[in-house]
């Protein structure tokens, strides 16, 4: 075979992977490692490009590289093409393959390389010298075990390797379970911990943009983000585990919404939560609907952002009129309390403010979100990367008084909580009946 007197560490470099710790990582042939990084440490693009060498310089050579989602394996196998564009350029030749998609490549010298989404049975019928878990930390808890059983399997018949990469979700999970000092499996691995110092030391631009994230985030983001730390989430309102938990239920029901601009289909089951800016001229409109099993989920989103209070005003108004919700719940804070007043004057006693100024009532309403979802009545859209987010920021903590503060997700101007508050609106909205979470 003509690729096998190839240099492998010098390969990968030459085909984009020219940092240091990239390096260092590539040259460990351990059998088992775990690697733990920041965000953008361009360990995905490493991974890939070590995939496709290993595969061409070995014959029939299989690496397996799974995903938690279809796009993220379809991201991965967009790098190991990039990387094969390449080595054909640096060879000078089209290296001949038996089959190419978006899914495998088979060599004509026998390796393959498979990239597949978070499916077990997909996993089960490869024998494989190489399994990538690439993005681990995002495989939810019960799902990321079947994966790793299905992996463990498809490496047994070639003794086969096993990576396992990702930045930490709490200490949860696939990522943890291997990473955890106190596991029997810990011992078993070698262990990579990358932060953003890592890649900043090598990549002055890379190290302007964290200085300024660092600046908007709380400091328990930052250290998850970006010092690959595993956070204890105890200071946090809405874990990982329980938005999981909620994004799996709407899988379940198979629910879906509709656009901002879409008709709701009332029925008696709507339900509306506002939060106008106060720093930010930004409003979120939630409107949940309770299904027949009495889940409730996000039916419609609507975001304002820039829009004049007029016209803010008139799409409310059009929305009212169109969904007749049961009810409905405004923050009253800042400019919400001259809108509350002009709602509850046309639409009457339906429209109730949202009562967030003490730290007694904000506390209610932060736990009687939570209330529902642990009492599997809501459920949230997988897709809704923002609503995640901002309800995972979510945090508590205590003044050096004593009190009790709750606050979101931070950014250069405000307390970034607006889908968060949105969305508890229209939970506080559904308890003026008779089911509720706990706290009524």
């Amino acid at each position: 075979m003509q690729y096998k007197n190839l240099d492998r560490e010098g390969l990968i470099y030459e085909l984009g992977a020219t940092f240091e710790y990239q390096q260092r990582i590539a040259a460990c042939m351990d059998k088992f490692r775990t690697i733990v990084k920041p965000r953008q440490a361009g360990m995905t693009t490493e991974l890939a490009i070590e995939a496709l060498v290993d595969a061409i310089i070995r014959e029939n050579y299989v690496v397996c590289i799974v995903s938690p989602t279809a796009r993220q394996s379809g991201r991965m196998m967009r790098y190991v093409k990039k990387a094969f564009r390449r080595l054909e350029k640096k060879m000078g030749m089209v290296i001949p393959t038996e089959k190419f998609t978006n899914e495998e490549i088979y060599f004509h010298h026998g390796s393959e390389i498979h990239s597949l989404p978070n499916n077990p049975l997909g996993v089960q019928g490869i024998d494989c010298d190489h399994a990538i878990v690439d993005e681990a930390g995002l495989f939810p808890q019960l799902e990321g075990e079947a994966m790793l059983d299905a992996i463990v399997g498809s490496l047994s018949a070639k003794a086969g390797r096993l990576t396992i990469s990702g930045k930490p979700a709490g200490k949860r999970g696939m990522l943890w379970q291997y990473w955890d000092p106190t596991s029997p499996r810990y011992k078993e691995f070698t262990h990579f911990q990358l932060t953003w110092e890592d890649r900043a030391r090598e990549d002055p631009i890379y190290d302007g943009e964290v200085r300024q994230h660092k600046n908007i985030l709380t400091k328990l983001q930052f250290d998850e983000t970006y010092n690959a730390m595993f956070i204890d989430e105890g200071v946090l309102i809405y874990p990982h585990a329980l938005l999981e938990q909620a994004q799996a239920l709407w899988r379940t029901k198979r629910f879906t919404a509709i656009s901002s601009e879409g008709t709701p289909n009332s029925g008696g089951n709507l339900y509306i939560g506002i939060d106008f800016g106060r720093k930010r001229n930004l409003t979120e409109v939630c409107v949940l609907r309770k299904s027949e099993e009495g889940v409730m989920y996000p039916y419609m989103w609507k975001s304002m952002d820039n829009v004049n209070f007029e016209k803010q005003k008139e799409w409310i108004d059009g929305l009212i009129m169109r969904a007749n919700p049961v009810s409905i719940r405004i923050d009253e804070r800042g400019m919400g309390l001259g809108l509350l007043d002009y709602f509850v004057a046309k639409w009457g006693s339906r429209v109730e403010p949202l009562k967030l100024l003490g730290s007694q009532s904000k506390e209610r309403v932060v736990l009687q979100l939570r209330h529902a979802f642990e009492d599997g009545k809501l459920a949230i859209s997988p897709d809704d990367g923002e609503l995640y987010i901002q309800l995972h920021s979510f945090q508590k903590e205590y003044t050096d008084h004593g009190n009790v503060r709750y606050f979101g997700k931070v950014d250069e101007t405000d307390f970034k909580d607006d889908k968060v508050i949105a969305l508890a609106a229209a939970i506080d909205a559904a308890q003026t009946q008779a089911w509720g979470f706990g706290i009524c």
